[in-house]
């Protein structure tokens, strides 16, 4: 894990996070007292309350809980989370990864939250039984140094402090009795176990291959596929001759499975979500440049029959591009909508269409032009959206699909 350290970014990437993203690992050991035995419900609590925009959450469990009980029982059990986005490792392999790529650790008494102390993570403790510990041990000594996460305070509240109060020698009473020989324990083995062979050693140098690289689906790197979005918008300014307008807000996203509805906040959906029964009462739904089935004015036609009673129905037609079409007692009105530097990896259609019907039910015009700056956590992006007429969608239709 130390030798990936340095290739942090591409573990990342791997993840499905974007440059500003965080990703919260969750680790459960095994046992009734271990984080999952103690709190199960401390998983989906951190899937609701946590921003989708601002945290991942990845969740590596012991290999005797998925042997214990099954994948299938496994997999049961966090269904609903994982359609909200949670990301769950397999026993076999990722748990190291996500220790590399991750911002902080929510765990236990459980060796891999130790390793993530060790690489230098901050610690969140979601249990931890004492009483089943050598209090001599290093494991203890954690126990002791990192914060506990409380049920009766704000979830996000007490991540981000711990992430931005973190200092590198926080633990070091503790890990710092991992090794003797930092960085040295694959020679110095190799030399022990020539040694105890009675052979000579090789001259070259130990080789220490970097950690594997996650392999995940698509719909895990997505993220969730239907989400409550709060807008609350900051700052605006508008041209009272066309109702072009510049728009600042803040824009929270959080999925719909789990989470509570929140002030001003609307229901939005990608078409492709495994929560079908949301779909007919959504404010907003997306169909993503990847799952269109024919053009863009196909499929938009399509979304607008199947779904008459959603106001606003974007499709994606490239990256951080899309056309939005927006139901009003005056008609449908259409819009090109882009980002003016697509986030990687990759840009979000959805939150383009939220920022859109976020503006508008609040009585807001119809301009011929919308800059929106949309600010999620510490990131912010700047969409710009043109009114179009119907010659435009046409030439569009001809751009896109000519030949």
């Amino acid at each position: 894990m130390l030798a990936s350290v340095e290739h942090r970014g591409r573990y990342r990437r791997a993840f499905g996070l974007s440059p500003t993203q965080r990703l919260l690992m969750i680790s459960s050991t095994w046992g009734l007292r271990s984080l999952l035995g103690a709190r199960f419900e401390l998983v989906r609590s951190l899937l609701a309350e946590l921003p989708t925009d601002e945290y991942r959450v990845v969740l590596a469990l012991h290999p005797n809980i998925w042997h214990g009980h099954g994948p299938w029982q496994v997999r049961t059990w966090l269904a609903d989370c994982i359609r909200a986005g949670l990301i769950l490792l397999s026993p076999e392999e990722g748990w190291r990864a996500a220790l590399v790529a991750c911002d902080a650790v929510v765990g236990d008494h459980g060796s891999v939250t130790f390793y993530g102390a060790a690489l230098g993570r901050p610690i969140l403790l979601g249990a931890f039984p004492f009483d089943e510990l050598d209090p001599r041990s290093p494991v203890a000594a954690l126990g002791h140094a990192a914060p506990f996460l409380r049920a009766d305070l704000p979830l996000t509240d007490q991540v981000d402090a711990v992430i931005s109060g973190y200092t590198p020698d926080q633990y070091a009473a503790a890990t710092s009795a991992v090794t003797s020989a930092p960085g040295q324990s694959a020679q110095l083995l190799r030399a022990l176990i020539y040694e105890r062979l009675g052979l000579p050693e090789p001259a070259s140098r130990v080789a220490v291959a970097a950690v594997p690289l996650p392999t995940l689906p698509r719909t895990a790197r997505r993220g969730p596929t239907a989400w409550w979005a709060e807008t609350v918008v900051r700052d605006t300014t508008v041209d009272e001759t066309d109702g072009a307008a510049a728009v600042t807000l803040t824009l929270a996203r959080r999925p719909a499975g789990l989470a509570e509805p929140r002030e001003h906040a609307h229901l939005a959906a990608d078409e492709a979500t495994q929560e079908t029964s949301v779909l007919p009462i959504a404010d907003v739904i997306v169909r993503y440049a990847s799952d269109l089935v024919g053009t863009p004015l196909e499929d938009m036609a399509e979304l607008l029959d199947r779904y008459p009673g959603c106001p606003v129905v974007g499709i994606g037609t490239a990256p951080g591009r899309g056309i939005l079409a927006v139901r009003l007692s005056s008609g449908i009105h259409w819009y090109d909508s882009a980002e003016t530097e697509p986030a990687r990896p990759g840009p979000d259609l959805g939150l383009h269409a939220s920022a859109l019907y976020g503006w508008l039910s609040r009585g807001q015009p119809v301009g011929a032009k919308l800059t929106f700056r949309v600010g999620t956590g510490s990131a912010e992006r700047t969409i710009v959206m043109q009114k179009m007429i119907k010659q435009q969608i046409a030439a569009r239709q001809q751009e896109n699909y000519s030949g």
